[in-house]
């Protein structure tokens, strides 16, 4: 406990991975990931049992994002070297304005995340110099829902509506 308003930001920022608000992934000093308990602890332990079949239902799902949205114009996957064995964290593309795909995707019920600011932009890390590539996939990223239990018929649903939102940009290039 402080009295202290300064202090108490500090310390919150802290224990927060050096983030003053949860969800927002802009890091304004280095910090750590203090908020695990005991409980949470040995949940966690027990949750390496179901690892396997996480990773499978994450690798299933950016297979099925590519069986779906593969041949669309203006969405590029990002990169992922055949000889290797990939457990990928989101299902990432690229697009040329994801605000407004995801702002799309929003209107139907579908939530999508912009990627992790590039590190050289952290205030906690600022780095001289320009990153292009960091600074392009942060441009251009967004992530797809990837939860390992997502059904196929969820993600025909999503890319459904990814094929829809830039069939219209290529109608609207058009006229």
């Amino acid at each position: 406990m402080t009295d202290s308003d300064e202090l108490f930001r500090e310390l919150l920022m802290l224990k927060n991975d050096g983030r003053l608000e949860r969800g927002i992934y802009f890091h304004d000093r280095v910090g750590y990931n203090f908020r695990i308990t005991d409980l949470q602890a040995a949940v966690g332990l027990a949750q390496l049992d179901k690892l396997p079949r996480i990773i499978e239902g994450k690798r299933r799902n950016v297979e099925l994002y590519r069986k779906y949205l593969g041949d669309a114009e203006g969405l590029e996957f990002t990169y992922q070297a055949p000889d290797c064995y990939v457990v990928p964290h989101r299902v990432n593309v690229l697009v040329d304005d994801p605000e407004a795909l995801a702002a799309h995707l929003a209107g139907r019920g579908i939530g999508c995340r912009r990627f992790y600011y590039p590190v050289h932009q952290q205030p906690c890390y600022r780095l001289p110099g320009p990153f292009p590539v960091a600074e392009r996939l942060f441009a251009r990223g967004l992530s797809f829902p990837s939860a390992p239990t997502l059904e196929e018929k969820q993600i025909a649903f999503i890319a459904e509506h990814v094929k829809t939102y830039l069939g219209s940009l290529r109608k609207a290039a058009v006229h």
